[in-house]
């Protein structure tokens, strides 16, 4: 099928799937590693990035290693209290809606940054994801995404911080820009 056929074809299934799913918007980015074909419609839409803000983070954790900040088998000091990139203000996670409850369970003690890293993705852990962020920063975090040239993802704050989420500072991603940072880790992977 000739690319043209196969985009027009893909935006009609996106379309027809959004339309039957009653979304409020879609957006849809792709690269076929294989033959280089790109698709993306609206892919330069903007959505509040939820938990796919993660693959930034663990892609920062890795870059830090590579420079030396850390070693994947440091520990951490575990602890449920963060503070707000709004006003500075404490605020805390709930171990009831993070998928890796048993995390709560070591505070006051340490977490290896290699099982930290792997809550954060495979569990989807909250509070690992703020562990490793307040670790190293958000504007480091911010200047590895710059370093990699992903534009279309902004990480401002940690997860979970309702009183940045109130006063408008979310972290934020296009497809175009997840497509980016998952580009970035394939070139950090292969090289």
């Amino acid at each position: 099928m000739l690319s043209v056929d196969l985009a027009s074809s893909l935006n009609e299934e996106v379309e027809r799937l959004s339309s039957e799913s009653k979304a409020r918007a879609t957006a849809v980015a792709l690269h076929d590693l294989e033959s280089g074909w790109r698709f993306s419609l609206r892919g330069d839409r903007w959505f509040h990035a939820a938990s796919t803000i993660k693959v930034a983070v663990l892609l920062a954790v890795f870059r830090a290693a590579d420079e030396g900040r850390l070693r994947l088998d440091d520990s951490l000091h575990v602890r449920n209290r963060f503070f707000s990139e709004a006003d500075g203000s404490p605020f805390h996670l709930s171990a009831d809606s993070d998928a890796m409850p048993e995390l709560y369970q070591l505070r006051g003690r340490t977490a290896k940054i290699s099982t930290l890293a792997e809550g954060m993705i495979s569990s989807s852990s909250n509070l690992a994801t703020n562990l490793l962020l307040d670790f190293f920063g958000v504007e480091y975090a911010r200047q590895v995404l710059r370093d990699a040239q992903v534009d279309g993802v902004e990480l401002r704050r940690g997860v979970e911080d309702h009183a940045a989420h109130e006063r408008g500072t979310n972290n934020e991603a296009t497809a175009n820009g997840l497509l980016k940072l998952l580009s970035a880790w394939r070139n950090d992977l292969t090289r």
